[in-house]
């Protein structure tokens, strides 16, 4: 396959549109006290099968590129749309799980769907980016737990910690550890009471 059809631009631009709409209809269905667990926003299909449906297929579509297209810009797109801008936690939920998401390769090593130089970006350029985190006061649970894992994940690649099994972090070079200054932002400046509770008993 390669790129003579833009499809992960094509996909990104259609997410944008469809969000564009279902704000429109969450607004309507909000005013007739209409809305129900699994809505239907546009078209036959609820919501939270339009979200899954195009993510997967972005991630089908970048993997079986010769090159992969998903860049960092298409990504920061679908932060605004499905995170700053959303309706609900569905959408958000579901971008976050599917930022994280990997796969085991034959030889048993983790590579994550959107690639490591991706990880980085998203980790520098979002979770760690005040503008594009509200200066971290209105962040909830989910979206701490993302940047948790993202933190792992990064300091791990980076050889500055290790993960036991029971998830506890193991630091060798403390000094280098990449975002570490953010949780010290969270704790004096999240409103969440739930992420305060985590960041606390951790």
């Amino acid at each position: 396959m390669n790129s003579k059809y833009n499809l992960i631009e094509l996909t990104v631009s259609d997410f944008e549109v469809y969000m564009k709409e279902v704000v429109i209809a969450h607004q309507k269905l909000k005013a007739k006290n209409a809305l129900t667990e699994k809505p239907v926003y546009v078209g036959k299909n609820n919501h939270t099968y339009n979200i899954e449906h195009r993510l997967l297929f972005i991630e089908n579509i970048n993997f079986n590129l010769k090159k992969p297209e998903l860049t960092f810009n298409h990504l920061k797109r679908l932060w605004h749309a499905l995170v700053k801008n959303a309706v609900s936690e569905i959408e958000t939920n579901a971008f976050l799980t599917w930022l994280i998401k990997s796969k085991e390769t034959s030889s048993r090593q983790k590579t994550y769907c959107i690639g490591d130089t991706l990880l980085k970006q998203v980790f520098s350029n979002i979770l760690c980016n005040p503008q594009m985190m509200d200066n971290f006061t209105n962040i909830n649970i989910e979206i701490f737990k993302c940047f948790e894992k993202f933190f792992e994940i990064i300091n791990e690649k980076e050889e500055y910690l290790d993960i036991s099994k029971n998830n506890s972090y193991r630091v060798h070079k403390f000094d280098h550890l990449i975002g570490v200054e953010i949780i010290w932002q969270m704790l004096l400046v999240c409103t969440d009471e739930k992420v305060s509770v985590v960041m606390f008993s951790q």
